[in-house]
């Protein structure tokens, strides 16, 4: 049996397999579709 989530953005109950983490939050598919991503290269931190 799999384990049940609850999303971090709209409280959405999804089976774990399911599942996205972002900032170690869970997020359900629906959300992760209209998340934004950014990503730090090391060149970024340099400067």
């Amino acid at each position: 049996m799999s384990e049940l989530l609850c999303c971090e953005r709209c409280g959405e109950l999804t089976i774990f397999e399911r599942m996205t983490y972002i900032n170690n939050k869970p997020i359900c598919s629906s959300c992760s579709e209209n998340a934004v991503y950014a990503l730090q290269t090391a060149d970024s931190e340099e400067q």
